[in-house]
């Protein structure tokens, strides 16, 4: 058979592609992009950015209006794309976010509110947003909250979409509503925060980084505030205290007696405090003071109350020499922050962790002075 004569099928403009790609994600038109962003990704599939991308507009079409077989599917395909893009060394913001996002496969068909009308809303707005449609998005997240008034996410959607539009100030609104309704999520304090820094207003950015911390202290708002210091020429630290290991014996001593004396006056036998105090919880004082919970379990109180004997027994002995750790021991009892320390710095076991929802609701005041005080260096004016 004699070969065709047809012109052979032109070569993509593989460049043009990634021009136009690169215009609509700038845009917010994840799903108008995503055709492009597949053919670029089959083209180049060691491309990290482009690996990035393409798991974004996949997770954005999943929460449209597909079907829940179909949402799984594209969220399998998100999930190995971002993997992917990671793996190439992608250094993007939202990689983290969108991970965590697409490891919580439980989520996929979980409907944003029990209510089917602002359900609906919900999945327009999403939509909406994925095709760059910024006032179709706001005004369905705004029906939303209109049909439930306590729907954290139309708020905080609402919020991304004034951002993403660099309206500042309403942005700021949304994001404020999100908070009212839930203040212990760390979401729209974050996002509010970046919206803040948009703007040129550190100081009142750097607030509400800290407040995303204390209402979730996890990793990634540790890591917003963490961003903060670093474009605002500051450090976070923490004082640093190394404690006794205790093991699973509560009449094991974690400090032995004969190993400790204090004749170089640095005020360390002042651990036998610690290990006194945690072996008399783990023993008798935990099943007295928490008679309604059937297993021992490692407290706020029973940390703090060690750390306190460790404080008392510094000022009994009056060391010349003050060991640099147990000094800062003192100087949080000083200051009525030994909790706050343990809660977000001594890293807070499962047990503690247990306690930190009730001790912020009671003591806001404190767990934002130990951020002043202690954590971020310097403060800015």
């Amino acid at each position: 058979m004699a070969q065709s004569d047809a012109p052979a099928h032109p070569a993509r403009d593989l460049a043009a592609e990634r021009d136009q790609a690169t215009r609509l994600m700038q845009q917010g038109q994840s799903l108008a992009a995503l055709p492009l962003v597949e053919d670029l990704a089959a083209a180049s599939p060691d491309d990290a950015t482009i690996q990035g991308w393409l798991a974004y507009c996949l997770y954005g079409k999943s929460r449209a209006n597909v079907a829940a077989d179909e949402a799984e599917a594209l969220r399998g395909r998100a999930r190995a794309a971002a993997l992917r893009a990671r793996q190439l060394g992608s250094k993007w913001l939202l990689l983290n976010d969108l991970l965590t996002a697409l490891d919580a496969p439980a989520t996929a068909a979980q409907a944003f509110s029990s209510n089917p009308e602002a359900n609906a809303r919900m999945k327009e707005g999403e939509q909406a947003f994925g095709k760059g449609d910024n006032d179709g998005a706001l005004a369905a997240y705004s029906a939303a909250l209109k049909i439930d008034p306590k729907l954290y996410a139309a708020a905080l959607f609402a919020g991304d979409v004034c951002f993403r539009t660099k309206d500042l100030a309403c942005a700021a609104e949304w994001f404020g509503t999100a908070v009212a309704i839930e203040p212990a999520r760390e979401t729209a304090y974050r996002y509010w925060g970046d919206a803040l820094m948009a703007s040129g207003k550190a100081l009142e950015a750097r607030e509400k980084f800290i407040e995303a911390v204390i209402a979730e202290p996890v990793q990634k708002p540790w890591a917003a505030l963490a961003n903060w210091a670093k474009k605002n020429n500051c450090q976070l630290t923490a004082p640093k205290i190394e404690r006794p290991k205790i093991g699973d014996d509560p009449r094991t001593m974690a400090v032995n007696p004969a190993e400790i004396d204090d004749q170089d006056g640095t005020g360390r036998a002042a651990w036998i405090g610690y290990s006194v105090t945690r072996a008399a919880w783990r023993q008798a004082l935990f099943a007295k003071k928490y008679p309604h919970e059937t297993q021992y379990r490692h407290t706020l109180e029973e940390e703090a109350a060690a750390l306190n004997a460790v404080a008392d027994g510094l000022h009994r002995q009056k060391a010349a020499h003050l060991d640099p750790q147990l000094a800062n021991i003192a100087l949080l009892r000083r200051d009525g922050l030994l909790e706050a320390w343990i809660l977000l710095s001594g890293g807070a076991d499962a047990g503690i962790a247990q306690d930190y929802a009730a001790y912020r609701a009671t003591h806001h005041v404190e767990l934002r002075a130990y951020f002043d005080k202690y954590i971020i260096h310097p403060v800015p004016q």
